[in-house]
This record gives C-alpha cells, sequence and structure tokens, in this order.
C-alpha cells in the first residue's frame, strides 16, 4: 500500500489531483508522469496530458546512436589542421611537419648481410697477479694423485707409480700402484709388485717398522732390496683352474721371495740357514698380525720357496697363518 500512496502523492503534486490517482490504473498513471519526457526524447507524440496511449513493443522506437558516414572508395583523406598534418602541393599526401617530429625511424638491417662475429681485446694482466692455472690442471689430477692412497705412500717414503683401473670381470682394482722402492729409496723392490692400495701401504709399513729393524739386529746389516714373484694375477688359489679366487687377483696379495741384506747377499726363502733361517722364520711370524693370512715352507707344496701374503676379509676378522 505504501507504494500506491507514493503514486499517489506523485499524481497529485503533478498536478493531476486526487481522482486521477483513483480513476487511472497504476500503468496508466505511471505512462502519463513518463509522458512529457519521453515526448521530449521522441519516443511519443501528442499532448502531455489526457488518457495515456496504449503502446505495444512494436510501437515502441529504439533509442539508437548515428552511425558514421562510410567514405567512398578511393576518396582522399582530408587533413585536420587541428593536428598540425599538412598535405603536400606535389605529391597530394599528407607530411608532417618536421619542426616536431625530428627522430629519425631506424633503419632494417638487410637480413642477408650476416653480423660480423664480436671480437674481444685480450686484457694483460696485472704484474703482481700470480699467473692464472689452466682448466685443465685444475680438473685433472696429477698422476701421483691417482691413488686413493697417494699421499699416505709419500708419507711412508714408498715410490709407487699408479696404474690405470684393472677389471677383468671378477678380478682387478679401482686404483692399482706398481710399489718400486721402500723408505725412501732405501730399500729396492724387486719384481713386479702390482698390488692395491692398501696391500701397498701395509707392505711398505711392516718393511720399514719390523724386518728391517730386525735384519739390523739379528743379521747386522741393513735390508737393501725384497724380491717380490707376484703381486696382481687374476687366477684361482695356488693356480689351480676353476678354484676360488685368490687374493691375488684383487691385487690384494704379495710373494715374497727372499731378502738382501748388507754383508749378506740374497737370503732366500727355503734355502737359508743359521743366522738367517732364525732371522726368516722371526720375519715370518712377525708378519702374522698385519697380514691376515701367512703360507710359507711347510705350509703346502705350494709355498716351500717364497712367503704367501695377503689381506683376505674373513668373518670373524681373524688370521691363518700356517
Amino acid at each position: 500500500m505504501r507504494g500506491w500512496a507514493a503514486i499517489a502523492l506523485a499524481a497529485c503534486l503533478a498536478g493531476g489531483g486526487p481522482a486521477i490517482a483513483v480513476a487511472e490504473t497504476p500503468a496508466e498513471l505511471l505512462q502519463r508522469l513518463l509522458q512529457p519526457g519521453l515526448q521530449q526524447l521522441g519516443v511519443m507524440d501528442g499532448p502531455a496530458r489526457g488518457p495515456a496511449k496504449q503502446m505495444t513493443p512494436a510501437d515502441t522506437p529504439l533509442l539508437s546512436v548515428p552511425l558514421p558516414h562510410l567514405r567512398p572508395a578511393g576518396a582522399e583523406t582530408e587533413p585536420d589542421p587541428a593536428l598540425g598534418f599538412l598535405p603536400d602541393p606535389a605529391t597530394e599526401t599528407i607530411v608532417v611537419p618536421t619542426d616536431e617530429w625530428t627522430a629519425p625511424m631506424p633503419r632494417l638491417r638487410d637480413r642477408t648481410v650476416a653480423a660480423e662475429p664480436a671480437t674481444f681485446a685480450a686484457v694483460p694482466p696485472d704484474e703482481d697477479s700470480e699467473p692464472l692455472v689452466p682448466l685443465s690442471e685444475l680438473i685433472e689430477p696429477e698422476p701421483a694423485a691417482q691413488s686413493t692412497c697417494g699421499v699416505s705412500l709419500a708419507m711412508l717414503g714408498v715410490t709407487a707409480i699408479p696404474l690405470e683401473a684393472i677389471d677383468q670381470g671378477a678380478c682387478g682394482m679401482s686404483a692399482p700402484v706398481e710399489v718400486a722402492a721402500l723408505d725412501g729409496g732405501a730399500i729396492d723392490v724387486r719384481g713386479e709388485a702390482v698390488v692395491n692400495c692398501t696391500m701397498a701401504e701395509t707392505f711398505a709399513g711392516w718393511m720399514e717398522d719390523t724386518v728391517g729393524p730386525m735384519a739390523e739386529r739379528m743379521l747386522d746389516g741393513a735390508v737393501t732390496s725384497v724380491r717380490v714373484v707376484a703381486g696382481y694375477d687374476c687366477r684361482g688359489r695356488n693356480n689351480i683352474k676353476g678354484a676360488q679366487l685368490s687374493e691375488h687377483g684383487k691385487g690384494n696379495a704379495i710373494d715374497i721371495a727372499a731378502f738382501e741384506v748388507e754383508g749378506r747377499g740374497w737370503i732366500e726363502v727355503g734355502k737359508a740357514d743359521g743366522a738367517e733361517q732364525s732371522f726368516l722364520a722371526e720375519v715370518r711370524q712377525s708378519a702374522c698380525g698385519p697380514f691376515k693370512t701367512v703360507l710359507g715352507p711347510g705350509s703346502d707344496a705350494y709355498h716351500g720357496d717364497h712367503f704367501h701374503l695377503d689381506l683376505a676379509q674373513r668373518r670373524n676378522g681373524g688370521t691363518y697363518c700356517r
């Protein structure tokens, strides 16, 4: 009801009086109130007062925006003086005044012309700066550093030649070395003593700390050479075909046939007697501990003329010395 009262009040204010609000329907009243404005917009015709004309959607014109006139084909574009564009009398084309547009347009480079390669001038190093180290020297280690125990061997005074990794199926080692001398060069190693790093360290430490002092105490002479008859060798135990892989096949064993001592010459395993035989017996006994396997004359028929020393890993961590 409040809505109808508002409409009636609006009708009174417009000059229609209360009787018109009662006689007209709400739609007729709204149409009559809006009639003056619609006549100004050209939507309705007729007087501003009086009965409202009933209009259908087909009779009501739509408000529209006038469309621009299409320019005939081939017509010249008229210059706009407000923008500062003037026609060129000679060519009848519009040009841009040069006093307002001074920046030149960039030229496009011909794609068929190849660009010249850039050149860089070498900058001379400062006189006080250190010389640059080639990148290859920073990446590639020195030959002696290729062995994982190269530092330890050097501290033990071992002369060792690092070799390429050996891969022969079940046999081989990642960082083999060939031991050439011990005790800073005082003990020459005869034969091909190719072993792994751990074996080289153990062998060098045992020779310097145990065998050398033992020879001076028992034979009054220093050890000058050691004869190695076997190092790395891809074979079965005791050179038996089809037998379990020997520790020699891992570079984890070394066979020693003789020691050279000052004033005594070569003392060969299995052929010595007297003090020299006692010396070899103590050498053999001292090897049990640093090495996990020690075999020699009397162990079997395969080790009558040399000591077999290896670092075989056993389940209980024990040794086998016979």
